[in-house]
C-alpha cells in the first residue's frame, strides 16, 4: 500500500459541542423537542392579514413561536387585533419586509371619541412611530359650561357619560376640564387660528398610525434561509431557530446533524474556526474535536453537507515508518513490533534484535567469506576453517539464507 495515501489532503478539524437538550426544554414545556419546529410552522391569518409569521404569533400558538409583547388575536367578526400595555388596537397592515405596522384604537373604530379616557401610549422597547407624517390629538372630557372654545364645535360621542367634548392639536392637559386623552393621528388641517377642521375626524383618526417594531429581523432571516422556523428561547430570552433535525435548536439549521449517531436527547453544536470562547461554553458538559478533510469543510460552510455526513466522510492518515524494515529485510530478518518497549524489532533466526540481524555471527563470518581473496592459500585455509568449525558449531545454519550466502563458494 501506497505510505503516501491522501497525504497530500489537508485537514480540518471542527470542534462539536455537546450540551444535555434539558438546559433549553424545560422552559418550553415539551418533551418532544422536534414539536417546536412543528408548532411554529403556522403563519398568522385573520381578515384581510394573512401569512404573519415570526416575530408575531397568533394567540392559540406556544409562547415559544412568537416574541413577547407581539401576540395578534382574531375576535369573531374576523378582525385582527393586538394589545400594547393594556390597550387593544385594531391592526389594519403589517408590512414584515420593513417591520411596520399600521394600528388604530380599537375603542375609536365604533365611535367618534374613545371610550376608554386614557392616554395612547406605546412599549418603546417595542415598538416606536414609524413616521413623522402624524400628529397627536387631545380629546378634552368635562368641560365647564362657561368655558369658552371659540371657533370649536363640540362633538358628541354617546356612551362614555360626557355629552360634549372638545378636540384640539398637540398633547394637553386636561386643565379645568375633567379628562383629556391624546391619539396620535394622521395630519390634519390646522387653520390661522389654531383649531381643526373636526368635519371627517372619525374617518382620520380610524386611519391609524404606523409603528415599526424593534425585534432585530436578521436573526429570523438567517434561520429561515437556513430552512428553520424562527421562535423564541424562554431560557435565554432571545430569538431562536428550531430545526426539523438535531440539534432542534440553533443559531441557524446549517448546524444541524443527520444520522443515526445523534441521540434525541443531546444538542450538538459545531465552530470550525478559530473563534473566541463563546460564554455559553460553560453550560455544555463536554467536547469533541474531529478532523475532517479541508474540501468537506469548505461544503459544510456551504451548507452543501450536513455534519452527521461530514463526520462520515471520514479523514485520511498518512503513516511514518522509516527504513527500519528494508534494512531488516536485507539482513535476513522479519519486521515486527516490540508491544513491551513499544518501537520496531527486527526478528532473527536466533533472537529479536534492535534493527538488522547484521551483528548475528553467520552475518558476520558470511561478510568476512565474502572478502577473502580467491586463489589464495591464506584465502582458501580460512574458508575451510570457517567451513569445518562454524557449520559443526552450529554459528552457520546451512539452510538459512545468511548461513547459505557465508558457506557459498567456501566448499
Amino acid at each position: 500500500m501506497n505510505s503516501q495515501f491522501l497525504s497530500w489532503f489537508p485537514l480540518f478539524p471542527i470542534l462539536v459541542i455537546l450540551e444535555i437538550s434539558v438546559l433549553v426544554r424545560i422552559p418550553l414545556c415539551s418533551s418532544d423537542p422536534d414539536v417546536f419546529y412543528e408548532t411554529c410552522g403556522t403563519a398568522f391569518s385573520c381578515g384581510n392579514i394573512s401569512g404573519i409569521g415570526y416575530p408575531f404569533r397568533g394567540n392559540g400558538s406556544p409562547e415559544y413561536c412568537g416574541y413577547p409583547g407581539l401576540v395578534l388575536n382574531c375576535n369573531q367578526d374576523n378582525i385582527t387585533t393586538i394589545e400594547i400595555m393594556g390597550m387593544a388596537y385594531r391592526v389594519l397592515d403589517i408590512d414584515q419586509t420593513i417591520q411596520f405596522m399600521r394600528i388604530a384604537r380599537e375603542d375609536l373604530m365604533e365611535s367618534r371619541c374613545p371610550q376608554d379616557l386614557v392616554n395612547t401610549t406605546l412599549d418603546y422597547t417595542l415598538f416606536d412611530y414609524a413616521s413623522a407624517n402624524y400628529m397627536n390629538v387631545t380629546f378634552i372630557f368635562g368641560c365647564p359650561v362657561s368655558m369658552n372654545f371659540p371657533g370649536l364645535t363640540s362633538l358628541t360621542c354617546g356612551s362614555n357619560g360626557y355629552s360634549s367634548v372638545y378636540l384640539l392639536p398637540g398633547a394637553l392637559g386636561p386643565g379645568s376640564c375633567n379628562v383629556s386623552v391624546v391619539v396620535p393621528a394622521p395630519l390634519i388641517q390646522v387653520d390661522l387660528g389654531g383649531t381643526l377642521n373636526t368635519t371627517s375626524l372619525d374617518q382620520i383618526v380610524q386611519e391609524g398610525f404606523q409603528v415599526k417594531w424593534k425585534v432585530d429581523g436578521k436573526a429570523c432571516s438567517d434561520c429561515t434561509a437556513s430552512s428553520g422556523r424562527c421562535g423564541y428561547n424562554l431560557s435565554t430570552n432571545q430569538s431562536t431557530c428550531y430545526c426539523s433535525e438535531p440539534p432542534y435548536m440553533s443559531n441557524t439549521c446549517l448546524a444541524t446533524a443527520t444520522g443515526p449517531s445523534w441521540s434525541s436527547d443531546i444538542n450538538a453544536f459545531y465552530v470550525m474556526r478559530n473563534l473566541p470562547i463563546d460564554p455559553r461554553l460553560g453550560r455544555c458538559n463536554s467536547t469533541v474535536i474531529v478532523p475532517i478533510f479541508e474540501t468537506t469543510a469548505q461544503a459544510l460552510e456551504a451548507n452543501r453537507r450536513t455534519l452527521g455526513l461530514a463526520i462520515d466522510g471520514g479523514f485520511g492518515l498518512q503513516w511514518d515508518a522509516s527504513d527500519e524494515c528494508s534494512r531488516c529485510l536485507e539482513s535476513g530478518g522479519e519486521c515486527g513490533h516490540n508491544r513491551t518497549e513499544n518501537r520496531f524489532t527486527c526478528f532473527c533466526n536466533d533472537q529479536p534484535r534492535l534493527e538488522t540481524c547484521s551483528d548475528r555471527p553467520d552475518r558476520f563470518l558470511a561478510s568476512l567469506a565474502a572478502n577473502l581473496p580467491f586463489g589464495n592459500k591464506y584465502g582458501s585455509f580460512m574458508r575451510k576453517f570457517i567451513n569445518t568449525n562454524c557449520r559443526e558449531s552450529g554459528i552457520l545454519d546451512p539452510y538459512s539464507p545468511l548461513g547459505a550466502s557465508a558457506l557459498h563458494g567456501i566448499e
